[in-house]
């Protein structure tokens, strides 16, 4: 719970989440579209897919190349606090 609200609270993440979250994009598709370096997406990309937020699949180009592509693994995040602390629900697009 812990990994996850860290990478709620951190910019580029969230950055990152918002530019992949209607389509699929490779990592120089989401580096185009962000305010962060190469380095630091390739990070927070590594940081999210660990945390099961996103996942990845294979895009292929007319000319026989591959690209990774990144997408977010959910539909709906929600946390809640009460007496009994904190809860996490995740609503899941690939089961």
């Amino acid at each position: 719970m812990e990994v996850l609200i860290d990478l709620l609270d951190d910019d580029h993440a969230r950055e990152i989440s918002a530019v992949i979250v209607d389509e699929p994009k490779t990592a120089r598709e989401i580096v185009a579209q962000c305010e962060s370096s190469r380095t630091t997406v390739y990070r927070r990309l590594s940081r999210l897919q660990e945390a099961g937020l996103l996942s990845t699949d294979l895009r292929y180009d007319a000319d026989g190349h591959h690209r990774t592509t990144y997408y977010l693994r959910f539909d709906s995040l929600s946390i809640r606090l009460d007496t009994g602390g904190l809860d996490c629900a995740i609503e899941s697009t690939d089961g």
